[in-house]
């Protein structure tokens, strides 16, 4: 597993290397001394310009085009412009002879291709420089004298110029592909700070005219030209100021196949060039190889990667459950992108895409492909916006013929709109009946309410799967081997005992067990199916309360933490107390909302509240903390508004308060007479031998979250005053059952996170909507930081770097990943067990090698009763101080009614069972040998002098043995303790 662990990480630096660690690696070669800087000379650089482009069927742009290369060689001396018509079959070929005059104009008959265009344009020109550009990319006219002083270093070979898409949000493909490029060219910019950038883009590049080289036909162009001039020795290096502004596809179908174009032309050029390519400096060699080769190769890195996760997923015994969670991944991401119009999604497939693209483009350059020809994206070849920037007059658009009402309908309707104005500024505010507005597009969420619920409760289940035979707690025993009582007796039977405590728990798995067959899985089947109700419960109800983007954000948070992990996975009664629980707070939150109409539905709302509060103080008494919080909750919405209402008289309220006050105070004088308090703190405080070191401790819950969410649970006040600022009702239901029941379990003797589970999704319901509310002026924050530390880095030279960005995005993975909840979640689900955790037994590795002895021995005397009988079949003896505590008024050898067998906790019972019987086992758990609640010093110390039977580590077991050739079980003595074994 570790070795497909280590490829996985391998692949998975491969596919991210281009984009993040190589960029980063000449960030800190060019400040180890790797820096080339350019030398500008005080020579006059040279002062003679080509700019050549081919175009075909460019009419829809070709005006705009020669418009601006025209206005650059009004302003700028000795620049011609040279034009290769390549067989355009539409009006191209006319506007270009209407400026014959000043472009010269090279025309073809028939299609030749980008390259025969560029070589025969070259045959032509006579300046010092060519400049490269393409048809529909206009230059800016105030940034092009700029990239000429850069030709006064004389290793300069090639200049770059800056593209920028005008268009990136217009579509998600328009907005990835500007994304991309934005990455590119800063990427460029530290190619340029260690030597030569790594090839130069069609859009805008200039080279001495002395260093073309022609180009072969069937080859891409600037790859070609500009690699050629690095093989040959000179540098290429990109002016941030020689800008072109181009458009970038809209449409996902045009990028894809501009893509695989490229991809091939370009591997074409690559494989036409490598023999010289490959003896380039090792400096060079390696961007090479990182900003080109790794990239064409990404989507096999990825495949690559995802197949040694696959291999992981196998090893560690949940590859089926990794498979549909990848089937169910796409089909969200699927609907996403296409359904519900998801920006993120959308921008996720279109990566995807360009990766797919690649890919084959490569493909298809490998079966000898060459993409001479090619037809122009449609969507780039559309207006560009700010057209004056770039010399080009905005041409005057024809009318049109007025579409929509007529003259007189538009005069009532400003009549309309005035009185509107009139009676919002000089008025009460006009209220509008938004149940009567015709909508014009209902949105994907409106078409399709339940999709959302739907791969909520899917990818719930999805998530819960992972690891779902890790080994038991011991508690999740008593209801398997309950169940397996049920199914072979028809009582829940635990060997000779019964075990009725929450009945429909043990039914369920047995129910489980019976159509599904015995398993680990099987019996946490229930647990995980309530649990994914719940959050589904929790999306709905906040998607309803507040929107879809808090609920998916809360929603999210609760299901992938630990804690919702942990009773999803348990095979006991906590995920269905929760369900419940929560099922009963939204039916009396229901009646606070909004008080029913009707009798009936009123009874409704109240069944549903007391059947659900009533089935989770079935599961586990804990509830009453959940109960004493949605009470007050209850109080406040009803008394409150009542007492501070000024339609309520005055001597109604003393009278309220008075006889709450009285009815309290006779209450508490009769349950302090009749015991009944004492009674109630007992329980309240009492706590089982195993759980005492925990009685005391009430921060131990605050602990825990500080634990897991340390950005978080500190900023819990200001989340939830953040949340009641814009969701006061939901905010204020969640802040009250939560704190009550935060605060009444901590102080309560018993702890454990699962007895607080009932009241933990309000918990998350606080942290949603607190994020959710503080996220504005937040985003407002970051605005202006990023504005201002842009600004201070831009007065030492460093604006280009993108540092406040990656600042920003590096601080906000560091505040998520501080969070150790996700680690923790992370390592359940791999069955990595984190100290000061320690391993589990493995009960099931152990048998194989203690199968005969338990056969041969008299008594089994066992730390962990349910495990040596579940796995082993076989137990006589229990010995457990901590479970002598919990059995009321029983002594040594007194009777577990769960099981039917004997349990002692002291000493003396089990070095008298050593002597009375003729042979034995001791079993112990390493996990639990020498703490004080399960095991003291003394009796480890008699137990070690047993002889001890060698087992391998990992099974984390203590097997300890004796034997005695003349016991003296016939002894007065032993007779109580034989008749007790049986």
């Amino acid at each position: 597993m570790t070795t497909w662990l280590l490829v996985a990480a391998l692949f998975a630096l491969l596919t991210v290397h281009p984009y993040t660690t190589y960029p980063l690696s000449l960030i800190l070669l060019a400040r180890c001394g790797a820096g080339r800087p350019i030398r500008f000379h005080a020579a006059a650089p040279p002062t003679s310009f080509d700019i050549v482009f081919c175009a075909y069927n460019e009419a829809g742009s070709i005006a705009a085009k020669l418009a601006n290369c025209l206005a650059i060689a009004e302003r700028y001396p000795n620049v011609r412009v040279h034009v290769f018509n390549d067989g355009s079959t539409d009006a191209t070929g006319a506007v270009l002879a209407r400026h014959a005059d000043r472009v010269r104009v090279v025309d073809s008959p028939e299609r030749h291709g980008k390259s025969t265009g560029m070589n025969r344009l070259l045959a032509g020109c006579r300046g010092d420089i060519t400049v490269f550009t393409d048809a529909n990319v206009r230059l800016d006219v105030d940034g092009f004298a700029d990239f000429a002083r850069y030709f006064s270093d004389p290793a300069i070979g090639c200049v770059c110029g800056h593209l920028r898409y005008v268009n990136p949000d217009e579509s998600s493909t328009a907005s990835v592909g500007a994304a991309y490029w934005r990455l590119e060219e800063w990427t460029k910019s530290l190619e340029t700070a260690t030597g030569s950038v790594m090839g130069a883009d069609g859009s805008i590049f200039a080279v001495r005219r002395e260093h073309f080289r022609t180009v072969p036909d069937d080859i891409i162009d600037d790859y070609f030209t500009s690699f050629s001039i690095l093989c040959d020795g000179w540098r290429l290096v990109r002016a941030p100021a020689f800008i072109a502004f181009e458009r970038a596809a809209t449409r996902s179908g045009e990028e894809f196949h501009r893509k695989v174009r490229i991809a091939c032309r370009s591997f074409n050029a690559h494989r036409l060039l490598w023999p010289r390519l490959r003896r380039l400096p090792a400096l060079d060699l390696y961007k090479y190889g990182s900003h080109k080769l790794l990239r064409w190769f990404s989507l096999v890195w990825l495949l690559l990667g995802l197949l040694a996760v696959l291999l992981v997923a196998h090893d560690l015994g949940f590859l089926l459950q990794t498979l549909a969670l990848a089937a169910v991944a796409v089909l969200v991401l699927l609907i996403g992108a296409r359904r519900l119009r998801s920006r993120p999604m959308q921008a996720l497939l279109e990566i995807i895409g360009a990766y797919v693209a690649t890919a084959y483009g490569i493909c298809r350059s490998m079966r000898g492909d060459r993409f001479r020809t090619w037809s122009a994206a449609k969507s780039t070849r559309s207006d560009l916006v700010h057209p004056v920037r770039w010399g080009v007059a905005p041409e005057p658009q024809p009318r049109r013929a007025p579409v929509g009402p007529a003259p007189d309908d538009l005069s009532r309707n400003a009549g309309i709109a005035r009185t509107v104005l009139s009676a919002q500024q000089e008025g009460p505010a006009l209220t509008i009946d938004r149940s009567r507005a015709v909508p014009t597009r209902s949105s994907p969420a409106a078409r399709w309410p339940w999709l959302a619920p739907l791969l909520c409760f899917v990818g719930s289940c999805l998530l819960y799967l992972v690891n779902l035979e890790r080994p038991p707690h011991p508690d999740e025993l008593y209801h398997l081997l309950a169940a397996r009582g049920l199914l072979e007796h028809g009582e829940p039977r635990i060997a000779e005992g019964l075990y009725t405590r929450v009945y429909l728990q043990t039914w369920l798995i047995a129910q489980a067990f019976g159509l599904l067959g015995e398993s680990l899985s099987a019996a946490r089947l229930p647990s995980l199916l309530a649990m994914a109700a719940l959050n589904t419960l929790l999306f709905l109800w906040l998607r309803r309360e507040t929107n879809a983007r808090v609920a998916g954000l809360t929603t999210a948070l609760f299901a992938i933490s630990p804690f919702a992990l942990d009773i999803a996975q348990f095979a006991r009664f906590y995920s269905l107390q929760s369900l419940s629980f929560f099922i009963g707070c939204l039916a009396v939150y229901e009646i606070g909302r909004r008080p029913p109409t009707g009798d009936r539905q009123w009874l409704r709302y109240a069944g549903v509240a007391a059947a659900g509060i009533g089935f989770a103080v079935y599961f586990q008494p804990t509830t009453y903390f959940g109960i004493v919080g949605l009470g007050l909750w209850a109080a406040t919405v009803v008394a409150v508004p009542w007492l501070t209402g000024s339609a309520t008289p005055q001597h109604h309220k003393i009278l309220a308060l008075g006889g709450v006050a009285l009815g309290g105070v006779a209450l508490g004088g009769v349950a302090l007479a009749t015991g009944l308090a004492a009674r109630l703190w007992h329980e309240y405080r009492w706590a089982p031998l195993f759980n005492a070191p925990h009685v005391d401790e009430f921060w131990f819950y605050h602990i825990f979250y500080v634990l897991y969410y340390p950005t978080l649970w500190p900023v819990v006040g200001l989340l939830a005053l953040a949340a009641l600022a814009v969701w006061p009702r939901v905010a204020w239901f969640a802040v009250v059952i939560f704190a009550t029941g935060f605060l009444l379990n901590s102080f309560a003797g018993p702890k454990n996170l699962r007895y607080i589970a009932y009241a933990q999704p309000f918990m998350f319901v606080v942290f949603g909507l607190g994020l959710a509310a503080l996220w504005p002026p937040l985003r407002n924050a970051f605005r202006v930081f990023r504005q201002q530390l842009e600004t201070q880095l831009a007065g030492v030279g460093l604006a280009g770097f993108h540092i406040p960005t990656i600042l920003l995005w590096s601080g906000s993975l560091v505040a998520l990943l501080a969070n150790a909840a996700l680690l923790r979640t992370a390592t359940e689900l791999a069955d990595i067990t984190v100290p000061p955790q320690l391993p589990p037994a493995r009960w099931a590795q152990a048998y194989p090698l203690i199968e005969e002895r338990l056969a041969d021995v008299e008594v089994v005397v066992t730390m962990a009763e349910l495990e040596t009988l579940y796995y082993w079949q076989r137990y006589d003896v229990l010995f457990s101080p901590s479970r002598l505590s919990e059995m009321a008024g029983v002594e040594e050898f007194g009777i577990d009614s769960r099981t039917g067998r004997p349990v002692v906790g002291t000493l003396e019972s089990l070095a008298t069972i050593v002597d009375c019987t003729s042979s034995g086992l001791f079993v112990a758990p390493t996990n639990r040998w020498l703490q004080a609640r399960f095991i003291d010093a003394q009796t480890a110390d008699f137990v070690q002098r047993l002889k001890p039977i060698e087992l391998p580590a990992r099974v984390q077991l203590l097997l300890f043995s004796w034997t005695h050739e003349d016991p003296v079980a016939t002894g007065p003595e032993c007779r109580p303790v034989r008749e007790r074994l049986g």
